[in-house]
């Protein structure tokens, strides 16, 4: 049985994706910072199917964290195949109201985190057949000034994505996953949302099954590295249908 690594996988996308990956035979380990409760019911729901999942908590933000994170799983559960940089801090800024504070949050866990993450992985003995998927966003193509600190924090983790594909070759590949609008943002009016899916080229945004058909192709194609996949239906075009 395989392991498959998810950070911030307690909740919305990332639970989603670690019940796909659970429901493919893939022992989880799961990543959660504040959602304790929402963890251990994720937990729950995988270890009905008859697989392993052990939670993992850490604050992603703090020093050490990530390389923290790796060596508890290693001790806890061996070797991991699969990492999947999910978790992330998504608050909106923009050149007028960006602040040290906030702009250094984003890139220690949108893009920090995952490059220390990275390179654990790629440092375990023997590792083959490996795999490092990154959720990036599809602003990274059409990037404007609104959420500038987690639109630069994805931009960089998309750039690490090509380049460490070309390091870590043959054993390991990594590709990226960018997103448009999957699921509606907590504070995010529902009108809002279906607003922004409409307003697309195919006019139907994207869906979580989409995402998870995805996760599988990047999985199951030995021969792809260094790519990243757009879900966001067309929206990366800057054109509406």
């Amino acid at each position: 049985m395989k392991t498959a690594l998810i950070t911030g996988g307690a909740t919305r996308l990332g639970r989603i994706m670690a019940l796909h990956l659970a429901a493919q035979g893939y022992a989880i380990a799961l990543h959660y910072n504040t959602s304790a409760g929402a963890a251990q019911q994720t937990a729950a729901e995988i270890r009905a199917l008859g697989l392993r999942c052990e939670i993992f908590a850490q604050d992603l933000t703090a020093e050490g964290a990530a390389i923290a994170l790796f060596s508890e799983i290693q001790q806890k559960m061996g070797t991991v195949e699969v990492l999947l940089n999910n978790a992330a801090i998504f608050e909106r800024d923009t050149l007028q109201t960006l602040g040290l504070q906030s702009f250094l949050q984003h890139q220690h866990v949108n893009l920090l985190s995952p490059l220390l993450l990275m390179r654990a992985f790629a440092q375990q003995e023997n590792i083959k057949n490996a795999c490092i998927i990154n959720m990036l966003d599809q602003k990274m193509h059409r990037p404007d000034s609104d959420f500038l600190s987690y639109t630069l924090s994805k931009i960089g983790l998309g750039s690490a994505t090509t380049m460490l594909a070309a390091d870590f070759a043959p054993h390991i590949r990594v590709n990226g996953i960018a997103l448009g609008a999957i699921i509606p943002a907590p504070t995010q009016r529902e009108s809002h949302f279906n607003a922004m899916r409409e307003n697309t080229p195919l006019g139907i945004g994207a869906s979580v099954e989409d995402v998870c058909r995805a996760l599988d192709f990047l999985l199951q194609s030995p021969s792809l590295t260094g790519q990243i996949i757009t879900i966001d239906g067309g929206a990366w075009l800057g054109t509406t249908h």
